[in-house]
């Protein structure tokens, strides 16, 4: 019985077939491995889904959404309250217009440059970002330094609902398939 080949022998053989230099053949490596990340149910380990890897990664994933998602929703109801402590000023719908503008530019500039350079970094770059512009509108003293808070939170929250769900799918999608399979043959 043949043993099944790794994935990096599967990839030296797509890549020796064809006439590719020795200089070329650790970028064009590089860029097979990793591609497909498809994996059958069998293939993984017995209690995946219930490892405390996966459990504390959806854990992650979804806090890092709900931040995304609650860096506007959760100060939108309190605003006038924040116009009358920190100071009345006529930018208080800049507060709002701020974090939707540059949330509207981030998806279109951090999709097509994840693909370039990577997703895992932008994501945690967003998170590292987020938590940057929580700080500053944590501590700001006016709503000038508000409304810079909610653009540096804006750009974040565009990596992490735009990689939220995506991750999530991402890490379920082999148990989905696996479900919709056998509820195939529960329901003929």
């Amino acid at each position: 019985m043949a043993e099944p080949k790794s994935e990096t022998h599967a990839a030296d053989e797509i890549l020796s077939s064809s006439d590719h230099t020795q200089t070329n053949h650790d970028s064009d490596l590089d860029a097979v491995i990793g591609r497909d990340f498809t994996v059958d149910n069998d293939d993984l380990p017995k209690g995946y889904y219930f490892s405390l890897s996966f459990i504390g990664s959806m854990f992650a994933i979804g806090a890092n959404l709900g931040s995304g998602t609650g860096a506007f929703s959760l100060i939108a109801p309190i605003l006038s309250f924040i116009d009358e402590d920190i100071g009345p000023s006529p930018n208080l719908t800049w507060v709002a217009l701020a974090y939707l503008l540059t949330t509207s530019i981030g998806f279109a500039f951090v999709g097509r440059l994840s693909d370039i350079f990577g997703r895992r970094w932008f994501y945690i770059f967003a998170a590292a970002l987020a938590t940057v512009g929580s700080i500053v509108a944590a501590t700001a003293q006016s709503i000038n330094a508000l409304i810079a808070a909610e653009c540096i939170m804006g750009f974040a929250a565009s990596a992490q609902v735009l990689y939220g769900r995506k991750l999530i799918y991402e890490l379920t999608k082999t148990m989905l398939t696996s479900l919709k399979l056998q509820s195939a043959n529960w329901f003929p």
